[in-house]
């Protein structure tokens, strides 16, 4: 157990800007989209500063190149439909002048994407604490000794309902 009574002053106002860059490809054929913006503070209440002007590509280990369009407010989406490909290498790169100096930085992250897990069974039951809600438990084998994460995406009538890597559900092992 850890316990503190002296007061710590940390001054956010004076900290430097940084770039947040918000976004994955996902399995699923539709638009991807990249969100990037500068840092909010910590105390801040409002929506973080979205940074346009950026040129936003993804390239896979097969050779393949996703462009972006700027639709403004810090949101980009790739031209067209895409559904990436398990154990296919994906590489972001975006080039913006986020210091104003006139010289736009490079920034890049790299990921494969994983195989799917394929479920064993899946089970509906209505909620006893919620009302007009549906609890959904899945059981699947994952792979041995590996950190898993998990996204629930909801689809209804076949429409995706968190249609972007912002609504997902995200957890890890930790959560169970």
């Amino acid at each position: 157990i850890f316990s503190g009574t002296d007061r710590i002053e940390i001054s956010t106002k004076d900290a430097e800007p940084h770039l947040v860059i918000y976004g994955g490809i996902t399995d699923d054929d539709l638009l991807q989209t990249i969100f990037i913006s500068r840092a909010a503070g910590f105390f801040s209440t409002s929506f973080p500063e979205g940074v346009e002007g950026a040129q936003v590509t993804v390239t896979s280990s097969k050779g393949q190149t996703l462009l972006f369009n700027d639709d403004g407010w810090g949101y980009y989406s790739s031209f067209g439909m895409f559904k990436g490909e398990p154990l296919v290498t994906y590489t972001l790169e975006v080039k913006v002048d986020f210091d104003g100096d006139g010289v736009a930085e490079t920034y890049t992250a790299t990921d494969t994407m994983p195989e799917p897990i394929v479920g064993e069974r899946l089970q509906l039951s209505w909620s006893t604490s919620l009302k007009n809600t549906v609890n959904v438990t899945a059981w699947a084998k994952l792979p041995e000794g590996e950190r898993n994460c998990y996204i629930s995406k909801l689809r209804i009538r076949n429409t995706i309902v968190n249609d972007s890597l912002a609504r997902y559900d995200l957890f890890d092992d930790d959560y169970f």
